[in-house]
């Protein structure tokens, strides 16, 4: 079975009023995993807006000179016990650092399936089938 892929983008441009104020925003995600643990990544595979994901690997994080590269984030799929199709929750946290140095985290968000945006990331999911 292939992997679960979670593509995530910026939606603020490198213009938004939303960065006064913060030098960075980093995304992590989260996956189900065995004994009910949740995979945390903040590290994912850079793709270009034309191609597919490549072997290169970036942190997820954003900031206003940078908010266009796109990650693919890669889990092995879950399975709940009898079921054929993976797990398609998957869960969302923020970390905002403020110009000062100060850091804000968010609480972890979960989506119970498909595609999450707000007002500084979007999240598409790809499953893979049975």
């Amino acid at each position: 079975m292939n992997a679960v892929l979670i593509e995530v983008q910026c939606t603020l441009g490198n213009d938004a009023q939303q960065w006064s104020g913060i030098r960075s925003i980093a995304l992590e995600i989260g996956y189900p995993g065995l004994k009910g643990q949740t995979l945390w990544k903040n590290i994912g595979w850079l793709r270009e807006r034309t191609a597919p994901a490549t072997s290169t690997s970036a942190h997820s994080m954003w900031d206003r000179a940078m908010p266009e590269h796109i990650l693919v984030f890669d889990f092995h799929p879950f399975l709940l016990p009898g079921h054929a199709e993976p797990e398609k929750s998957y869960c969302i946290r923020r970390i905002i650092t403020h110009e000062d140095g100060r850091r804000k985290v968010s609480r972890p968000i979960t989506v119970r399936e498909g595609k999450y945006s707000d007002a500084f990331f979007s999240c598409t999911p790809t499953y893979p089938e049975p």
